[in-house]
């Protein structure tokens, strides 16, 4: 029934049920009454109608803003193109690696999530500010420099790297620095994000006052937003490298500081990594250096840090990773996978579609295959021989593709948020680091949510929707692609060897890889994204 403005959530579920059955559709005109309603429906959020109806309503705002501007600047530019792949990748000459993945993620951030109502959600921000900083708008986001003192921060890989990097990859701000400290080599550069900059004056406060941090005058890093808004590519400086930094916005649905627990999480996957052996299918981007302010404790020299908890040292922090595009190989196409699942323009096919033609694929079947094969040796090879689950959803990947068309490589970011690690595994590994998380750590959980993990990103978001779209391109039935896909899944575990120095027994090895197989082969949880929302929770959500 449309138009019953203020319908209560149990009159609405009841008109549903009457006007056509279980599952029968319900029209809302109101954003309280779709609130009440998705409330009611979701035990444990019943008190959460308030918070939700205003999530849902920023949402609704910061799409239609991103719709209108879609429709008349960014589509508009390409209405002559008539291969957005071709003018990409052949056309556009001049454009360096980082620049082509930048107008893939451009692209891709109009589509936004592909299973999230509430994904536009840009919480505090009113629209005007969200053009000023979100990748959809391609805005030059100035970011300015934090001089930290020394001991109020935790750096990896040591301060005395720290340092240099900036030395090498961003020296006018090392002289800047030179310029205003007395003596600067007990102080540290921190990028900040300008929508942070309110936030840190008031946690760090005394910090200010005192001198030990201060923001170095008449200088920035002009930066672009990345599909994240949090992680920029700087424009002039730091060639090679993103930074992740703190905003306090709820983007995608989730606060999007950058915390102690992601900052060590992600120098330890880094430093990992090195060690073990990943399938030559797959590459992660590294964030070998991270920094985070220290709390809970005195601080080196008993500098005033005792003073900050864990949620305040959020909002201090900062993570160096390597782009992806640093990491192209010779002759090597790269696109984030979810650029292809956007289309070109509205209304049409995903970009997969204009792909397969320019590369004249016309066997469907067969190049869907090969796809799948590269697919699963990568993300799920990974988590045979080391109990490693990626999140390579489509915004945490890029695929590398070769000049005909095929996928050879994965490329993953976020590790410190984005990642897995089932401990029974990772402690018969030559590199555990069991002991040296954070107690909030949660980059080590059991089998299960391991597997929920690629079951949502490997298959949910990524090969089941892929099958669909090969499907409709080529005329082929997605039963029989989600055959071949299954038929791959089970012959996965006999191809991924076992690593070397693993202290996992042979025979344990296999029943290892053959129970995560048959597990992602049968029906299983899968992220409850609006669940998550309607409870207000940062913490995952199965269902």
């Amino acid at each position: 029934p449309s138009g019953r403005r203020g319908m209560e959530g149990g009159a609405a579920a009841e008109a549903a049920r009457s006007s056509g059955g279980p599952g029968g559709e319900v029209h809302f005109e109101d954003f309280e009454a779709l609130s009440r309603f998705c409330c009611q429906a979701c035990p444990g959020a019943e008190g959460n109608v308030a918070a939700v109806e205003e999530e849902f309503r920023n949402a609704f705002e910061h799409e239609c803003l991103c719709l209108a501007f879609c429709e008349r600047v960014w589509a508009p530019q390409w209405t002559s193109v008539t291969s957005l792949w071709d003018f990409v990748h052949r056309l556009q000459m001049d454009w360096s690696p980082e620049e082509r993945l930048l107008f893939w993620e451009r692209h891709a951030a109009f589509a936004g999530h592909p299973l999230h109502v509430m994904a536009k959600s840009r919480l505090p921000l009113s629209p005007a500010e969200a053009a000023a900083c979100a990748p959809e708008f391609g805005p030059e986001v100035r970011l300015g420099v934090l001089a930290v003192r020394r001991g109020l921060l935790r750096v990896w890989p040591s301060a005395e790297a720290w340092q240099a990097l900036w030395a090498e990859r961003c020296p006018a701000a090392v002289e800047r620095l030179a310029a205003e400290a007395r003596a600067p080599a007990d102080f540290v550069l921190l990028p900040l994000h300008p929508l942070n900059l309110p936030q840190a004056r008031r946690l760090y406060a005394r910090e200010f006052e005192a001198g030990r941090m201060w923001l170095l005058s008449g200088f920035e890093i002009p930066a672009t937003p990345t599909l994240s808004l949090r992680t920029l590519s700087p424009r002039r400086s730091f060639p090679g490298l993103r930074l992740k930094l703190p905003v306090p916005v709820l983007a995608t649905s989730l606060p999007r500081y950058v915390s102690p627990v992601e900052v060590l999480g992600s120098v330890l996957i880094s430093r990992a990594l090195r060690v073990l052996q990943l399938p030559e299918e797959l590459a992660v981007q590294q964030e070998e250096f991270a920094a985070h302010l220290v709390f809970g404790g005195s601080g080196e020299g008993g500098e005033g840090a005792g003073g900050y908890s864990y949620e305040d040292a959020r909002y201090c922090s900062a993570i160096f990773r390597v782009s992806a595009a640093a990491l192209a190989a010779p002759g090597r196409r790269q696109v984030p996978l979810a650029a292809m699942f956007a289309p070109p323009r509205d209304g049409s096919a995903p970009l997969w579609e204009d792909f397969w033609r320019e590369h004249g694929v016309r066997d469907g079947r067969g190049w869907f295959g090969r796809y799948v094969s590269v697919a699963l040796r990568a993300q799920l090879g990974a988590f045979l021989r080391l109990g490693l689950a990626l999140e390579a959803h489509q915004q945490n990947a890029v695929l590398e593709l070769d000049a005909g068309g095929e996928l050879r490589r994965l490329l993953c970011q976020e590790l410190g948020g984005g990642v897995f690690w089932d401990p029974a595994r990772l402690a018969l590994l030559p590199a555990d680091f069991r002991h040296e998380v954070y107690a909030r750590d949660d980059v080590l959980v059991p089998f299960g949510k391991c597997l929920a993990c690629l079951r949502q990103t490997l298959l949910r978001a990524h090969l089941w929707p892929l099958a669909a779209c090969a499907a409709a391109a080529f005329g082929l039935e997605e039963r029989l692609l989600r055959t071949d896909l299954d038929c791959a899944l089970a012959a996965l575990p006999g191809s991924v060897p076992q690593l070397s120095g693993d202290g996992l027994a042979p025979e344990g090895y296999a029943a290892y890889g053959a129970a995560a197989v048959e597990a992602l082969r049968r029906r299983g949880p899968v992220k409850a994204l609006l669940r998550m929302r309607l409870l207000q929770t940062k913490g995952e959500v199965y269902a």
